[in-house]
């Protein structure tokens, strides 16, 4: 009787145990087996920071992606799923899948590391946490527009209104104008509770030296100011002579206005890298955004950060 207890309460055991344990870890080892022997590997991101970071780190997976032959999986609650068309992503209810797969993190925001540029190819991974370089993606530039295409929802409208300016300002000025785009990040790198205390706005002689600039190439401009700070922004502008259009909307609508002027003037963070990137114009930026001997400026390779063809200015 006690040999055979002890054997009920064995198989008992048993059987809790392979009855408890989540049906979807057993879907999840077979689903990532099935698709790695069939030669199929995935990528996914880790999604940190706000908008821009995500779309700097999708161009960089994507980039990635291409040079391995990796799917890029994403969850279709992602922000930038709702935004971009991204025709080369497999949209699924969500990526969850993801946390099965191999985990490489850069070591700094905005250094590019080489490494990531020759994975092993019999895995899947999940790749982060900013990946902030166009080295990334250098190779695939006009596919990463194509990818970070607007939405129509949010593009056309845009397009009416830009086009509604130039056609105003053509006629005022009887001759064809140039619309810049500029964007002003102030308002939380102005805050004394900002919290990365190595990143300094933009000051107003770099806005200045960069509006000279712009007069020195072009005639018949128009400046569209996006801002997180439009009372400074209003402020610094009167330096330019008029006409300025002062934009404030949802920032995916700004990002939209700014990518499709002409031309763009940054000044500091990911937000205005994407707005001059995908506008295809000349683009401005501040040379000299992170404070020297601070743990942010420790993150940031400039040459690695802005592309060659870009023009810094102080």
């Amino acid at each position: 009787m006690f040999v055979s207890s002890i054997k009920g309460n064995f198989l008992l055991v048993l059987v809790i145990t392979c009855f408890c344990l989540p049906a979807s870890v057993f879907i999840l080892q077979n689903y990532i087996s099935f698709h790695q022997k069939n030669g199929i590997h995935y990528v996914c991101q880790t999604f940190n920071g706000r908008l821009a970071n995500h779309i700097y780190q999708y161009a960089s997976v994507y980039g990635i992606a291409k040079k391995h032959n990796f799917t890029i999986i994403l969850g279709k609650d992602d922000d930038i799923v709702q935004y971009f068309e991204l025709p080369s992503a497999e949209i699924r209810h969500s990526r969850k899948i993801c946390e099965a797969f191999e985990v490489k993190l850069a070591k700094h925001c905005c250094v590019f590391d080489e490494t990531f540029m020759n994975l092993p190819k019999n895995q899947s991974y999940l790749l982060g946490e900013y990946l902030q370089s166009w080295k990334y993606f250098s190779h695939v530039f006009n596919e990463v527009r194509k990818e970070l295409k607007f939405k129509d929802r949010i593009n056309d409208p845009i397009k009416s209104i830009l086009s509604d300016y130039r056609e105003a300002y053509t006629l005022k000025y009887a001759q064809n104008v140039t619309i810049v785009g500029v964007h002003i990040r102030r308002g939380d790198l102005a805050s004394d509770d900002f919290s990365l205390g190595g990143v300094r706005p933009a000051p107003d002689e770099y806005i200045r030296h960069a509006i000279d600039y712009i007069y020195q190439e072009f005639k018949n401009i128009v400046f569209i100011v996006c801002s997180d700070d439009m009372e400074y922004a209003q402020v610094v502008m009167k330096y330019s002579k008029p006409p300025v259009e002062f934009v404030h909307n949802e920032p995916i609508h700004d990002l939209a206005l700014l990518a499709n002027c002409d031309h763009v003037i940054t000044t500091v963070g990911s937000y205005g890298w994407w707005a001059g990137f995908l506008s295809q114009g000349i683009v401005l930026y501040y040379k000299y955004p992170m404070k020297e001997g601070t743990f942010e400026r420790t993150e940031y390779n400039y040459d690695d950060f802005f592309p060659p063809n870009w023009i810094g200015l102080e």
